[in-house]
């Protein structure tokens, strides 16, 4: 018990801790306890000291002072921080929950250097756009060439639509997305641009629809090329029996 009420004094005094039962014990370094001990008869033998006591107590107030000061900044700068659009954005995305194709980049932290994307074509955001386009330029003058083929069928409900439909909603995701990305988020975050990756929901959705699509047109063109036999077959048929009636009359 002596041991602790002398190191509450010691602490009371500000020479130690309060804990610091090893300086009482003797079992502390022979340099910090002569300090403890010089300190302490200084202490005891020049009561003058009450009034250095005071200047302590001022110190510790102007600490404490401090420290409110300190914890006022930190709470104004968390404030301030909570309150920026670009961390409420980050919060909350407007593509919650984030798809397939952009759920890496929220988990890998490798270089900037190493995600840079890469010159070939397959991983170009850019040539990929640029393949979406020319693939429904391409769809769309099908269509057209396939009009009277399919006019019987609703245009709602043609392959040819939804997949136009589904280019232009994919082409459309791409460009806000990297308009926003580049501008909004890529500052904050230091990664490049997203790459669109092939295993994603909505792009394997995109492909399903173009295999279909593909599927029919090679249907149509096997029923142009039937009905173009079928048609000279008649033909020559037609053909045929003119001559031998024509045989038969003379």
């Amino acid at each position: 018990m002596a041991t602790i009420e002398l190191a509450r004094l010691g602490f009371d005094l500000m020479l130690c801790h309060f804990d610091d039962l090893d300086l009482i014990k003797g079992h502390a370094s022979p340099q910090k306890q002569i300090s403890f001990m010089k300190q302490l008869l200084d202490v005891i033998q020049f009561p003058d000291t009450i009034s250095s006591t005071i200047t302590i107590e001022s110190i510790s107030q102007s600490t404490e002072k401090n420290l409110g000061a300190c914890m006022k900044e930190n709470e104004e700068l968390l404030k301030e921080l909570f309150s920026s659009p670009h961390f409420q954005a980050t919060l909350h995305p407007e593509c919650n929950p984030w798809p397939a194709d952009f759920k890496p980049l929220l988990v890998a932290e490798e270089p900037f250097q190493k995600r840079a994307p890469q010159s070939g074509k397959g991983n170009s955001l850019s040539y990929s756009v640029e393949t979406l386009q020319e693939i429904t330029s391409s769809l769309q003058a099908l269509k057209v060439e396939c009009a009277d083929l399919c006019g019987d069928a609703p245009a709602g409900d043609s392959v040819v639509q939804k997949l136009k439909l589904a280019l232009i909603e994919f082409h459309q995701r791409i460009v806000a997305f990297t308009e926003v990305y580049q501008n909004e988020f890529q500052e904050h975050c230091g990664h490049p641009t997203a790459e669109i990756s092939p295993t994603g929901p909505f792009f394997q959705s995109v492909h399903q629809s173009l295999r279909t699509c593909c599927k029919e047109l090679e249907s149509i063109a096997q029923f142009i090329e039937t009905s173009e036999n079928i048609v000279d077959v008649v033909g020559k048929r037609g053909r045929e029996e003119a001559a031998f009636l024509l045989f038969m009359r003379k």
